[in-house]
């Protein structure tokens, strides 16, 4: 027995009641630098060492006194800076006390607690929260800050399961499939999802970030890990994408005015340039024709505002026709009468329309219905049996008698066109009582 005690590290004696010195092992020979065949058999308190330690001989009294063990971890007085973990206990013959250097392990536990709290200050200031779940009590331990994140009050330590039904419902699902592919690879642990937050019942965004730890066998026994209330980024981050999403529809749209305008811009030279050719032909006086493209221009710039107040979009035919044929009516005493159920023309079928009414207006003032007191005009459309398109009929009557013309002239050009930017047949017809011109439009 006495080379197993002098074997190991811990310094051991025993004393009789009277105090004398019964035995002491070689680390305690060492710690007191005492000599054993010396020591042995004298009182404790007269040996120097040993009266000089103070915190030892009340301790030791204290266990003799009440004959019960007793612990404590002391500063030794002899190797100030020291520590040790003293145990004393009854003995048949006394007392013996053991007492072991914990200096270094006193030591490793103030590095850390200082280093938990360093963590715990860090993870305040980064607004982290950490957090540990044990597998086999199924329990979340949570820091304070932590758990007023999510919204639990400090020390509940929930199970996981119950934490779980806190999160959305929509994500619910990827939070324990990401919990259990981490267990299951051994993987680190990393989520993002909605909880609402028991406390007060908003809804949060939370990002979590875990290691698995093992035990001795390989098998994880827990997940040590940190979480953060990530709802402002999230909220910041769909603004910006909705900034994105709103710049890139304003560039589209951007774009789409700018070609729709040089389609417009082209179509509408064209068109001018069509009237020019046709209003400059051969055999038209100068003061003549320029009143003609005057008259013209100003009709394609009527038609342009109706489509302008509609966005080019679409236009009603009832507000084409009757702003063509405005500058021939009396307001006072109507001569054109226009009816026909609600429709609506692209705007290229819109212009040409309108051109089209123009020149049949112009055409009535000077020769035809317009050019006599009594003459009428009535326009009217219906529904047409093609799919998709309404007839027009303009028809005169009350004027001069009519004879058909002699020459290609403004009948032909007026038919040629209509049916070239229409697509769909045109006539006029030359009866004596009136000229009647049949359309076919598309409608939008």
């Amino acid at each position: 027995m006495a080379e197993l005690l002098d074997s190991i590290g811990d310094g051991f004696m025993t004393f009789d009641f009277d105090w004398r010195l019964a035995y002491c092992n070689r680390a305690a020979e060492a710690h007191y630098g005492l000599r054993r065949d010396e020591a042995i058999g004298n009182v404790a308190w007269s040996l120097p060492q040993l009266g000089a330690d103070g915190e030892m001989r009340t301790f030791l009294e204290r266990a003799m006194t009440s004959r019960t063990e007793v612990e404590a971890e002391a500063d030794s007085e002899l190797r100030p800076g020291v520590w040790f973990h003293l145990r004393a206990f009854p003995i048949e013959d006394g007392l013996a006390v053991t007492f072991r250097d914990i200096t270094e392990r006193r030591a490793r536990a103030r590095r850390e607690r200082e280093q938990a709290a360093r963590l715990e200050l860090a993870l305040a200031t980064s607004g982290y929260g950490d957090w540990r779940w044990d597998v086999a009590s199924d329990t979340v331990d949570m820091s304070a800050r932590a758990a007023e994140l999510v919204g639990i009050s400090q020390g509940a330590a929930p199970g996981r399961m119950a934490l779980l039904q806190n999160v959305h419902v929509d994500d619910r699902d990827g939070a324990l499939q990401a919990t259990e592919r981490a267990l299951q690879d051994h993987t680190p642990y990393e989520a993002e999802y909605r909880i609402i937050r028991p406390s007060d019942g908003a809804e949060r965004w939370i990002r979590v970030l875990a290691r698995i730890e093992f035990g001795d066998d390989e098998r994880p026994v827990g997940m040590l890990g940190v979480l953060a209330d990530i709802t402002e980024a999230k909220l910041e981050d769909a603004r910006i994408r909705a900034d994105r999403t709103r710049l890139a529809q304003s560039e589209s749209r951007q774009r789409l005015l700018i070609n729709e305008l040089n389609h417009r811009v082209k179509n509408t030279l064209a068109t001018i340039q069509s009237l020019a050719r046709q209003t400059l032909r051969d055999g038209v006086p100068a003061i003549e024709a320029r009143e003609r493209l005057t008259d013209r221009l100003l009709a394609l710039s009527t038609a342009h505002n109706v489509l302008t107040r509609e966005n080019w979009e679409s236009a009603d035919l009832d507000d084409i026709a009757r702003e063509a044929v405005r500058p021939y009516d009396d307001p006072e005493a109507p001569r054109i009468r226009i009816e026909g159920p609600r429709a609506r023309l692209a705007p290229h079928v819109a212009l040409a329309v309108s051109m089209a009414l123009h020149e049949l207006a112009t055409n009535a003032q000077k020769y035809g219905a317009l050019s006599a007191p009594r003459g009428h005009v009535a326009l009217h459309w219906t529904t047409s049996p093609t799919p998709g398109a309404v007839d027009l009929e303009w028809r005169e009557s009350g004027g001069p008698p009519v004879a058909t013309p002699s020459s290609r002239g403004f009948g032909s050009r007026l038919i040629s066109g209509l049916t070239a930017e229409l697509g769909a047949p045109a006539a006029i017809d030359y009866a004596r009582g009136g000229v009647v011109c049949r359309l076919r439009a598309p409608v939008a």
